[in-house]
């Protein structure tokens, strides 16, 4: 008979049950089920099982290599790693390595804000707009500014935004980001002052990074001697405003 089987079988009438022996855990003499845990306890009272305990292995963040540390932080979103910082003192710094920047309106405001594309009053849209304006800002302000894969800005902004907008995408530039997405389109209604996309920032050497550029809502109007961009291979343009 196997281990572990329990056997049931009517002999003149009567059920009768037997429960297979098998090798004690410690110093594997062979026993039935009934008395092995008082077996297992007398040898544990006799010190034949050695248990060691074990601390656990406390991780700092601060001595990992930076490309793992942008490998965790590449699999969560800019949000999760904020909870993180806020858990742990050890990832307190997490989200300045974030790689992947999504700012909108839940990430910069909250959950609870109100979107500026669906407000009907002004002041609540400039109230709103000057907020985002400030947090992305301060965002920016204190990552690392390295190694960033995708910078994306999704709000209502116009070209009276411009000197901070320009900002965003100078960092992006500079922090060799692959994927930039500025998505303007506001909800409410459409606006004729669109925000001017800084082609004149890009050169041969600082684009060559760049390889999908989406822009929505925004004026494209590139200098005469724009080189483009060398490594792009993936463009999309939405209510594009063009003066060539």
């Amino acid at each position: 008979m196997e281990d572990n089987v329990l056997v049931s079988s009517k002999i003149h009438g009567r059920s009768k049950s037997t429960t297979a022996k098998r090798n004690c855990i410690i110093c594997g003499q062979r026993i039935s089920k009934r008395r092995r845990t008082q077996h297992n306890f007398q040898k544990i009272s006799r010190g034949q099982l050695n248990l060691q305990r074990t601390r656990p292995c406390l991780l700092n963040f601060q001595s990992l290599p930076k490309d793992i540390v942008l490998r965790v932080m590449s699999k969560l979103t800019l949000k999760e790693v904020a909870q993180l910082s806020v858990v742990s003192t050890n990832w307190r710094q997490a989200w300045t390595f974030h790689p992947n920047l999504y700012f909108g309106i839940k990430t910069a405001l909250g959950n609870n804000a109100k979107r500026k594309g669906t407000s009907s009053d002004l002041n609540c849209r400039i109230s709103s707009g000057n907020k985002f304006i400030k947090r992305v800002d301060a965002i920016l302000e204190k990552h690392c500014g390295t190694m960033v894969n995708k910078f994306a800005v999704k709000f209502g902004l116009s070209n009276e935004h411009a000197n901070h907008v320009n900002g965003w995408v100078a960092f992006a530039i500079a922090s060799k980001a692959r994927v930039i997405i500025l998505d303007f389109s506001p909800d409410w209604k459409s606006h004729e002052n669109k925000y001017d996309f800084p082609c004149h920032i890009f050169d041969k050497h600082n684009g060559s990074y760049l390889e999908a550029l989406r822009l929505d809502s925004v004026t494209l109007n590139p200098p005469l001697d724009f080189c483009g961009f060398a490594t792009l291979n993936c463009l999309l343009l939405t209510m594009l405003g063009c003066n060539i």
